[in-house]
């Protein structure tokens, strides 16, 4: 795993991303090394910028795998690709085996699937105590 002191800081990323001739094999080392520390983020804007469409595809699979809706969108805005249901719905089912339920329900209202929406919705939804319903209230009463 990369430590951070060996990942460029902020304006050295910048100027990589952003050069008028971009260095494709370096984009591709520091996406690498953004990849290897689990900063995916970060790794998707250097392998697109180097043109690397199967290391995208790898951070794809494993953002599915990590149940992470938040990266997957983030992906498919960068790369232009559209994801189908079936993609949403694994993802969808990776996030709820994980407990990552906001992310689930996400992915689920995404791929169209409704059954499994509603109970996401039912498990995130904060469930008020059943006396609250049938209790007595409190009498002020005073002595």
């Amino acid at each position: 795993m990369a430590t951070k002191s060996a990942l460029p800081d902020y304006k050295e990323k910048q100027k990589l991303l952003y050069a008028p001739q971009p260095d494709p094999a370096r984009l591709s080392e520091v996406g690498e090394k953004f990849f290897a520390a689990g900063l995916l983020y970060d790794a998707i804007e250097f392998f697109a910028r180097a043109g690397k469409k199967e290391k995208l595809e790898e951070i794809k699979q494993s953002v599915v795998q990590q149940g992470d809706a938040f990266l997957l969108r983030k992906l498919l805005k960068t790369t232009g690709e559209e994801a189908t249901a079936d993609l949403w719905q694994r993802l969808g089912e990776e996030a709820r085996r994980l407990g990552k339920l906001e992310y689930a329900y996400e992915a689920f209202r995404l791929s169209g699937d409704k059954k499994a929406l509603d109970e996401v919705y039912n498990q995130l939804r904060p469930q008020a105590p059943v006396e609250s319903f049938t209790a007595e209230p409190e009498k002020d009463v005073q002595k």
